[in-house]
């Protein structure tokens, strides 16, 4: 049968997804949203009765991803066809658009479904390549498709091929993006928690030494065990606001940082300010989030190394551009040397953001020396 990727009936609702990334679920919903349109448009410009939308995946497979539902829902049950196996696959491995008139007739698909009466198949192309097959069959009424449908669904491919590409690149961004942000926060908990922790236990095991001998080094040890735990303290709220972190879809950035430097505060012993100026501009989730971490991960620095006593936040909106700065009046420490140092180790404190602000199209600037303190300026061009 002509339907086996994934049927769908003229004017249906939505069953339900064959595969879906929760993950990168605001791409995917974009995703599910314009094939969901296409299908219908293509259904109802051919007179179709049900038709199907399957996307290439990087198994050289058929990736199905519209909708179930119909008389046929029963036999499209199985979420991936290889290339060797359907009608839709043999229009993604030749390239070209198929019209069937009495499938079974056909010696090419002679195990199809002897109901069907006739089918369209057609390629989602770009650049050259097979990204996908948008297909409808059993035309309603007597009369069969004909060439003029078939070069209606190849107009509609077309332009939509563009589309879905450009979406299915941004799922694999933020795919990529989050296990990015797996590896980081896993880095930071092994290199920070994990071993200051370590530490403290290793402190107390002494102090449990001194105790009976010297009682004064003793409780002059427990005191720097305590403000040691105290970081650690901070360092695990902020791990938990990274984890429980606000929609970012539904959330503003002045928001989101704002709650941020609040969470961060609690535990700090040093004072934040947050200013913010201008008209607030509507922001993609994506930059939103990367902004974010830029804030979260300055504090934490600033909490490990800076010795401060006022950090200011500082978020300023302009026609053109976003503006954040973290200024801090600790400690400070030579840019090079600390970025030469992290780029050895693999840390993902600077490495990471300069890299969100590169993929923000973006820039960000240190500006810190020894005794001076330190400036973080990031700027986003809209």
């Amino acid at each position: 049968m002509i339907t086996l990727e994934n049927p769908r009936p003229a004017g249906g609702k939505k069953q339900g997804s064959s595969e879906s990334f929760d993950e990168s679920r605001l791409a995917e919903k974009a995703l599910g949203r314009l094939l969901d349109g296409l299908l219908e448009v293509a259904i109802l410009a051919t007179e179709a009765s049900e038709g199907s939308i399957v996307l290439m995946n990087r198994d050289q497979e058929l990736l199905t991803v519209g909708l179930a539902g119909g008389p046929k829902k029963s036999l499209v049950r199985a979420p991936r066809r290889l290339l060797s196996r359907s009608i839709s696959a043999w229009v993604a491995n030749h390239g070209e658009p198929l019209l069937l008139i009495g499938p079974a007739r056909d010696p090419r698909f002679a195990g199809l479904d002897r109901e069907i009466k006739d089918a369209i198949c057609v390629p989602l192309i770009l650049e050259g390549q097979v990204i996908g097959v948008l297909s409808v069959s059993n035309r309603m009424g007597t009369r069969n498709f004909d060439q003029g449908d078939v070069k209606k669904l190849t107009t509609l491919a077309d332009p939509s091929a563009m589309i879905i590409a450009s979406t299915m690149t941004q799922i694999e961004q933020e795919r990529t993006r989050l296990i990015w942000e797996r590896k980081r926060l896993a880095q930071e908990i092994h290199d920070g928690l994990i071993q200051d922790l370590t530490a403290v236990i290793l402190q107390l095991e002494v102090c449990e030494k001194l105790i009976a001998r010297t009682p004064k080094k003793a409780k002059s040890q427990l005191g720097k065990i305590k403000q040691q735990a105290r970081a650690s303290l901070q360092e695990l709220r902020r791990l938990v606001f990274d984890l429980r972190a606000p929609d970012v879809e539904e959330v503003s950035l002045t928001q989101m940082v704002k709650s941020c430097v609040a969470e961060f505060e609690k535990g700090a012993d040093f004072a934040i300010a947050f200013k913010v100026t201008g008209q607030e501009r509507e922001l993609s989730p994506q930059a939103k989030g990367h902004l974010l971490a830029i804030v979260q991960e300055s504090l934490t620095n600033v909490s490990k190394h800076a010795e401060a006593k006022q950090v200011t936040v500082d978020l300023r909106y302009s026609p053109k551009e976003i503006e954040l700065t973290i200024t801090d009046d600790g400690c400070g420490f030579t840019v090079e040397e600390a970025t030469q140092r992290a780029w050895k180790e693999r840390r993902f404190g600077l490495m990471g953001m300069q890299e969100r602000a590169h993929i923000l199209g973006g820039t960000l600037d240190i500006d810190s020396k020894p005794g001076r303190g330190t400036v973080i300026r990031v700027r986003l061009p809209l």
